[in-house]
């Protein structure tokens, strides 16, 4: 008989003749296993990708029979990271100017999954935000203090989203996130929550990005 997977079944037996019907026997169950876990296909950083962020995600696909992920991270042949996450994916902030090699498998109770391919990226070393001066956006005062002002020239009216990322690019700080109009434009920031050190300030519009560097001294 052929029995689904990931089904319980329950089974007795008694015996029989001519003149008698036996008791039954206990019952005993059994439960079909899932499929056995194939190998996960890996997508994002793509393979060999350069220049990648430090804060970075490792993305793969989702198999159905899963219950959780392994992940393996390396670098030089030295463990970075060994985790295991219901998600697919991972998120870390990686060492900059380094070579990574990972791979993932699936997991469930019955099976861990055969590995996945083993995939590399290289991160990069963050730029520095020019010093050279910006036309038409400006930050003041510098050094910020307790807070500073941004002030830009919006080319259209639309959504704008304004962050703050330290110099390993992770968002340290959320300003503003909503729509605008066109024309001169100024938001303050209070930097009471951010340690002294070197920011960048990230204005996101719909045509364009600006970045402005920001230093705080206590």
């Amino acid at each position: 008989m052929h029995y689904s997977q990931k089904t319980t079944h329950y089974w007795r037996v008694r015996a029989i003749n001519n003149t008698d019907t036996g008791a039954w026997s206990a019952t005993w169950k059994f439960t079909i296993a899932p499929e056995l876990l194939t190998s996960t296909a890996l997508i994002s950083p793509p393979n060999k990708s350069q220049n990648v962020v430090p804060a970075t995600t490792l993305l793969w696909s989702e198999k159905a029979d899963a219950e959780s992920y392994h992940v393996e991270v390396t670098s030089n042949g030295k463990p970075v990271a060994d985790t295991v996450t219901t998600l697919t994916s991972w998120s870390r902030v990686f060492t900059t100017n380094t070579s990574y090699n990972w791979r993932v498998r699936a997991m469930n109770p019955a099976d861990s999954g055969v590995w996945s391919e083993t995939w590399e990226f290289n991160t990069n070393i963050p730029a520095s935000v020019t010093d050279e001066p910006t036309t038409d956006a400006k930050l003041y005062p510098v050094p910020a203090g307790e807070h500073c002002t941004i002030e830009w020239n919006q080319q259209q009216a639309g959504n704008c989203k304004i962050t703050v990322t330290d110099i390993r690019g992770r968002e340290v700080l959320k300003v503003f996130d909503g729509a605008i109009a066109d024309g001169t434009q100024r938001k303050d920031i209070s930097t009471t929550a951010l340690p002294a050190g070197e920011y960048v300030v990230r204005i996101n519009t719909a045509n364009r990005i600006i970045r402005l560097k920001m230093m705080i001294e206590r």
